[in-house]
């Protein structure tokens, strides 16, 4: 895990991880999309440290995977794929593939950008980040992305990220009331916010859109320049 364990305001990072609900894990048998969900906890010094009351919830990370070698097994073309469990997967292909299902020109042209022209890795899209309120603004967001793609993924596979103000889920008009916000503002305005957030921990971003798509090993690499330039 990263050297610096000490995020904004000085929480402690080094005490954040990743524990998997087993009820929000779905995969449909035979196919390649598999749902995860992780609690976002702290944990104490107590030796009963994993235990429920010793793990402070700070929020929630989801999680689509697609294993590229049943993937690959199922014949299928890209689209097929990619349109065929989650309107999430569909937004992603979408965004990464042009009409010829080859990879958009700004990744083929970028030799550091090591990703197939058929993708042939693992992806992980990175669906939904929340946080709680209490705890928002001490670099929660990207050490919960770090872990989750150092522990779970190989420096290969590609991610997949869309900056969306949750706040605004189902009305893009009007923004929820009990939902905690990171920005404030419009849609437009908050999505343009979270998206230079998002590419402050390291992701990179499509042009000026609202995704972000990468390898494993570009995210880190980002990551610790970004890092060696804040010292």
């Amino acid at each position: 895990m990263n050297s610096d364990t000490t995020g904004d305001n000085g929480f402690d990072l080094s005490r954040v991880v990743l524990k998997l609900d087993d009820t929000d894990f779905s995969r449909i048998e035979g196919d390649c999309w598999t749902r995860f969900s992780f609690r976002i906890i702290q944990w104490s010094d107590s030796p009963q440290m994993f235990s429920d009351e010793n793990l402070l919830k700070l929020g929630q990370l989801e999680v689509l995977r697609l294993n590229s070698a049943i993937a690959l097994k199922s014949g299928e073309s890209l689209f097929d794929i990619f349109s065929s469990m989650f309107s999430e997967t569909l937004e992603c292909y979408e965004a990464i593939f042009d009409s010829n299902a080859h990879l958009r020109k700004p990744f083929r042209d970028e030799d550091s950008f090591n990703v197939s022209e058929d993708l042939i890795t693992d992806l992980h899209i990175l669906n939904r980040i929340t946080i709680e309120e209490q705890f928002k603004g001490h670099g929660i967001t990207g050490e919960a992305s770090s872990i989750y793609l150092e522990r779970f993924a190989s420096r290969y596979d590609a991610y997949f990220v869309k900056a969306f103000p949750l706040q605004f889920e189902g009305d893009q008009n009007s923004p929820r009331d009990d939902y905690p916000r990171l920005f404030k503002g419009s849609f437009k305005s908050c999505q343009n916010k979270l998206s230079k957030y998002y590419e402050r921990l390291g992701f990179r971003r499509i042009g000026k859109s609202p995704y972000f798509f990468g390898t494993v090993e570009d995210f880190f690499l980002r990551r610790r320049k970004l890092k060696a330039k804040s010292i």
